[in-house]
Formats: structure tokens, C-alpha cells, sequence
């Protein structure tokens, strides 16, 4: 190999190396919750910092969990988890509209060039989408006012996301009792039992009700007046 070669490699490497990673993007590098992230981890990020969420519902199973809160009374998270990792997550934030462009343009260069990217002609609205080896991302902006901008940020792996959801449905009609008010899926140590149990009580219910009937009295024996 000759020095061109080699230097031409090197120059590759170093052009490689410096593909801006998905830490830099602001909106990632800020968020409470990752894509990739473990159950457990953001469990911990939850108790430790309880003050700051609001959990709008959470459906834990076996395999699956899916959560819905808001940070800060300013971020919305939707995330879904499958055997522990997240493979689904939805963001939702005002920015303000001078970090709109700055935006598109991170995800621009960390996930590369896409067909699929478009403004309004009045700049009012923003879309693109990637669609990577093993996810897909959305990102889309709008105006809410003339100095905010709504924007909703999704990422997820679509082989995952129908076996997941298929799954939790399983999992859930299989024994899951959801909580009212913390809106957790709790699982029945017995469906069967249960079942017996229940069948038990008719039974009994159904006992108590004949031994409330009325007993008939002993017939009055009528004198002879013949």
C-alpha cells in the first residue's frame, strides 16, 4: 500500500470518527428518557426524582411495560418496553422558534439525508422521517404562536413494535387487573382459582337464598264436624 493509500484511510477514519453523534442533539442529549433505555434505569429516574413526573398511566406485564408521564409540567414521554428495553418512544415540547431549524438540521446530520422532508410554504409547519437499518424516526414542528413551536419527536423499531403490542395484549388478557387510580396492570396469582372462587360464592349465595324461603308450617288439623 502505498502512502496515498494510507493517507487517503487515515482521512477516512478521521471523517468517520466525526459523524456527530445522537448525544448531540439537544433534544435527545435533555430528555429524561432514551431510546435503548432499560426499564430499570428509568424505574430508578422515577423514584428518585417522584417530585418531577406525572404518571398519566403505566400498564406493567411480564414482558412488556408502557408508560405515559410528563416532566416538569413542560416534556411528555410515551414510552414502551419489550423484555426490558425501550423500543418505542414518543416526546412532545414547545421550543422556541429560532431552534426549530437548529433542530432539523442535528437530526440532518446525525441520521443523514432523507426523501422524506418538507416545510410549509408559510414555514409554519416541519416533517422529516428516517428510516434506518433497524428504526424509524419522525420528527415534526408546527407553530403555536409566533415565537413557539410544538414539536413531536418519535422513534421506534417496527419489527418490535407488532410482536410488543401483541404480547402486552396476551399478557393482559391472561390475568392482568388494571388499577383504577395508579393505572398499573396487577396480575392475578390465579385465573382459575379465582374463577373456582367465584363459582364457590354463587354457590353459597345461591344456598343462603333457599335457606331464606320461607319453611312451610305444619298443616292445622281441622276438627270433624261431620
Amino acid at each position: 500500500m502505498n502512502r496515498t493509500s494510507i493517507a487517503f484511510m487515515i482521512l477516512l477514519a478521521v471523517s468517520v470518527l466525526a459523524v456527530p453523534a445522537r448525544a448531540e442533539i439537544s433534544l435527545l442529549e435533555k430528555g429524561q428518557l432514551r431510546y435503548g433505555e432499560s426499564i430499570l434505569d428509568f424505574n430508578e429516574q422515577l423514584n428518585r426524582n417522584e417530585e418531577d413526573f406525572i404518571v398519566q398511566f403505566r400498564i406493567d406485564t411480564p414482558s412488556t411495560n408502557e408508560i405515559a408521564c410528563i416532566y416538569n409540567e413542560t416534556e411528555f414521554y410515551h414510552a414502551r418496553f419489550y423484555r426490558g428495553q425501550c423500543y418505542y418512544i414518543e416526546r412532545r415540547q414547545e421550543l422556541p422558534v429560532e431552534e426549530v431549524p437548529v433542530l432539523f438540521e442535528q437530526f440532518g446530520e446525525t441520521y443523514g439525508e432523507t426523501p422524506e422532508v418538507t416545510q410549509s410554504r408559510d414555514q409554519h409547519l416541519w416533517y422529516a422521517r428516517w428510516m434506518l437499518k433497524n428504526r424509524e424516526i419522525e420528527l415534526t414542528a408546527y407553530s403555536r404562536t409566533d415565537e413557539l413551536f410544538f414539536v413531536s419527536y418519535t422513534e421506534f423499531d417496527p419489527l418490535l413494535l407488532g410482536e410488543a403490542l401483541y404480547v402486552q395484549e396476551q399478557e393482559v388478557q391472561a390475568g392482568a387487573v388494571i388499577d383504577p387510580i395508579t393505572g398499573r396492570a396487577q396480575l392475578q396469582e390465579s385465573t382459575e382459582g379465582q374463577e373456582g372462587q367465584a363459582e364457590g360464592d354463587q354457590d353459597t349465595e345461591a344456598d343462603d337464598d333457599d335457606s331464606e324461603e320461607a319453611v312451610p308450617e305444619d298443616p292445622v288439623e281441622e276438627d270433624d264436624w261431620y
